[in-house]
C-alpha cells in the first residue's frame, strides 16, 4: 500500500508515500490526496508531504482547479487551498457529493443516491 509514481512512458515505481488514500490527484507538480482526515500535498519528485488542511473527518479528493482541490468531508464540499492558506465550505446537503469536477467557471457534482441529479456550483 501507499502512493507511487511512475512516468507516464514507463519505468519504475517510486513509492512517495506510505499513506492509503481513497482517491489521488495531480497536477504539473504535485500529488494530492487525503489520509486519516488529512489534506495533502507532495511534490511528484518525492519529499515531505504538506497539509494543507485537516477535515477532522473522514474525506475524499474529488477535483481540482489551478489554485484548489474540491474535497468531500462527510455531507459537504469544502475548497481547499492548493498553497495551504485555508479551506471553505462551498455546498453543504444532506447527502454526501461526490464525483466531482471543474471547469472555468463551476465545479459539478454527482448527488448520488437518492437524487442522481448533477449539480453545478458557480466559483466565487
Amino acid at each position: 500500500q501507499g502512493v507511487f509514481a511512475v512516468s507516464k512512458l514507463g519505468g519504475v515505481a517510486v513509492k512517495l508515500s506510505n499513506d492509503a488514500p481513497g482517491a489521488l490527484l495531480a497536477d504539473g507538480a504535485n500529488v494530492y490526496w487525503v489520509d486519516a482526515g488529512l489534506v495533502k500535498a507532495q511534490s511528484r519528485f518525492g519529499g515531505l508531504a504538506r497539509v494543507l488542511y485537516d477535515t477532522r473527518s473522514y474525506g475524499v479528493v474529488e477535483a481540482d482547479d489551478t489554485s484548489n482541490l474540491y474535497v468531500q468531508v462527510d455531507q459537504q464540499l469544502v475548497r481547499v487551498s492548493k498553497s495551504g492558506l485555508g479551506a471553505s465550505v462551498v455546498w453543504s446537503g444532506d447527502f454526501a457529493p461526490n464525483a466531482a469536477t471543474t471547469d472555468a467557471s463551476a465545479v459539478y457534482f454527482d448527488g448520488g443516491y437518492p437524487t442522481g441529479a448533477i449539480y453545478r456550483l458557480p466559483k466565487r
